[in-house]
């Protein structure tokens, strides 16, 4: 009897053990793939890190040399020439023929101007594949500042005297310089450049 007794201690005390060592066994599984899922995660969190920043490094334009600087400004120059003579052309004619006052022939002339200088600078001189109307509010910003301050400065200047033709000239000059500044370092600042690259990602595939 007293034998049977100590074999079914011993029977329990091994069987008790062994539970413990399965539990023990389970504890260090579940452990060791948490460890693992958090590994798994942590690399695949490292990973996208590392691809979205390899995208935006290889969107991102490429800094203008002194160069390509150079020709940017000689096109806008040319490009706002060419609005300078729309906007002089319908100035002149609204002035000579319809006899209307200076801000209404300005104001008309401008807008004419500025329609036509945005589409070819956009697309030529800056070559930017940024958001058509995103783009175009920023220059309307620009003009919701330049031009009631310019109307309202050549009508006084206009009044006190001086020819209209000279306030026109000088105003067009500093519009040009004042746009160009604005354009290249808030308006295209982070596109220039990017529409000769879409299209060759196009052409691509």
């Amino acid at each position: 009897m007293k034998e049977r007794k100590e074999n079914s201690v011993c029977g329990n005390v091994d069987g008790a053990a062994e539970n413990s060592a399965a539990q023990k066994r389970e504890i260090v599984r579940d452990t060791a793939e948490t460890y693992t899922a958090e590994n798994v995660a942590l690399q695949d969190a490292a990973c996208a890190a590392e691809g979205s920043a390899l995208v935006k490094t290889q969107n991102a334009p490429a800094a203008l040399s002194g160069k390509e600087r150079a020709v940017q400004a000689v096109k806008f120059v040319f490009f706002s020439a060419s609005a300078g003579v729309i906007q002089l052309g319908s100035f002149t004619l609204m002035n000579e023929i319809f006899k209307w006052n200076y801000w209404v022939c300005y104001l008309v002339a401008l807008v004419l101007s500025v329609v036509w200088n945005f589409t070819l600078n956009r697309e030529f001189t800056f070559k930017s594949a940024a958001n058509v109307p995103v783009a175009m509010l920023k220059v309307f910003a620009f003009y919701a500042v330049f031009t009631p301050l310019s109307t309202w400065g050549g009508e006084a200047v206009t009044d006190a005297g001086v020819n209209e033709y000279i306030v026109v000239g000088v105003t067009m000059v500093l519009n040009m310089v004042l746009e160009f500044l604005y354009c290249t370092f808030l308006v295209y600042r982070n596109s220039m450049n990017t529409k000769k690259k879409r299209n060759t990602v196009k052409d691509g595939k």
